[in-house]
Formats: structure tokens, sequence, C-alpha cells
């Protein structure tokens, strides 16, 4: 796979939400790009290594105060658009693997 760098590096990077968005609306894109640049910075200190799903969950839910759930859905679209390399090792165990994340991914390593 061909990485191309964003134009923008994450840090510099805000999900935001319209002004005329709802109140609801706007918190979740406030909540999520929290989210992100926590499980991005995990991934980096992360990077080469296991983990199961539930270890890296609670870490990020201790950071950010975030419901159970998010994590791995935020995880997911990180990993769709390229932001972090994650794969499962063991689907049964719920056993991941990180591959390359934030700085390191755009610099190939």
């Amino acid at each position: 796979m061909d990485f191309q760098p964003d134009l923008f590096p994450l840090e510099f990077v805000r999900i935001v939400a319209s002004p005329k968005a709802s109140e609801q609306t706007r918190q979740l894109a406030r909540v999520e790009g929290r989210i992100a640049n926590s499980i991005v910075a995990w991934c980096d200190r992360h990077r080469g290594g296991e983990f199961h799903l539930a270890s890296m969950t609670a870490a990020i839910m201790a950071e950010t105060q975030c419901a159970p759930d998010s994590p791995r859905r935020v995880m997911a679209q990180l990993a769709k658009t390229g932001q972090v390399e994650v794969e499962c090792v063991d689907r049964s165990r719920s056993l991941w693997r990180v591959a390359a994340a934030g700085a390191a991914r755009a610099r190939g390593i």
C-alpha cells in the first residue's frame, strides 16, 4: 500500500461541526476529536505491539471519560481513513496489533 502523507498532520486537524449544527452534533464532534487524538497517541506508544481491545478501551476511557464502545468505533474510523494501521490478530480473543500510527505513519515507519 502506497502511503500519501496528509497535507496537514493530525495535530493540526480538528473535527468540527457547522455553527448551525445542533448542540449534540457539536459536542459529538468535540468528543470524537479528543478520543481520536488519544487513540493515535496510544497507538504511537504501542507501535509494533499486540493488545487486547479491552485494555486499549480501558486506557482511552480513563483518559477521555468516554462511553465504553467509543474507542473501538473511533479506532475503526481512524483505520478506515488511514490515520492508524491496526490489524486483528485473533478475533476470538480480541487481540490486535498496531502496525503504524500518527507521526510514525506519516514518515512511513
